[in-house]
């Protein structure tokens, strides 16, 4: 399949309207590069015609091409983070060379982790933690989700201890945790707690 400029606005709308990767083509980088090589070679003989119309229509691909992969890599980096605090999967969509950012990110998380956790004393010690679930206090930061997949026990970004949660548990969770949970998901929101 070949890219033309109305794909490109179609999947930077889908990219707009969602938090999460719109799907493309699983070579869309190699299309895109394609694309754009073709497109610079037309640029030029417009140059020479002075076709000011396609020199404009050249810049306007330009800047959608740039805030479109700007925005893709925002939701790498984004689900990268949030995959760290709330041991989630990697997300759907990932094509060409986000895989390797995502895992490259992922990766220096870990090393930082691991070093902060070495500089306060957590590696060689680190307490044993009851499975017993932290309740979060009654507020209007605290919304009751139904959980949708697996969640394995993780840290919430309040430091407390979330989980291990089964499909059809109904939680009470901080708001930002639960959001992103639902944005990847794993739970869907019912009612503010």
């Amino acid at each position: 399949m070949e890219l033309s400029y109305s794909r490109l606005r179609t999947v930077y709308r889908l990219e707009k309207a969602s938090q999460a990767l719109a799907r493309v083509e699983p070579d869309f980088y190699d299309l895109l590069r394609k694309y754009l090589q073709e497109e610079s070679r037309a640029v030029r003989e417009a140059w020479k015609k002075q076709d000011l119309q396609k020199l404009i229509e050249f810049a306007n691909l330009q800047r959608l091409v740039s805030d479109l992969v700007a925005l893709r890599q925002r939701k790498v980096v984004n689900a990268a983070v949030s995959a760290m605090f709330l041991n989630l999967p990697e997300p759907e969509n990932l094509v060409g060379w986000e895989k390797d950012l995502y895992r490259d990110i992922i990766s220096v998380l870990e090393q930082y982790r691991r070093r902060v956790e070495e500089l306060i004393g957590l590696a060689a010690s680190e307490p044993e933690v009851e499975a017993e679930e932290e309740k979060p206090e009654h507020d209007l930061n605290v919304v009751r989700v139904r959980i949708l997949r697996n969640i394995p026990a993780f840290v919430g970004t309040d430091l407390k201890k979330y989980g291990p949660y089964q499909p059809g548990d109904v939680v009470e969770l901080p708001t930002d945790v639960a959001k992103i949970l639902e944005l990847r998901g794993f739970a869907e929101v019912i009612s503010d707690a």
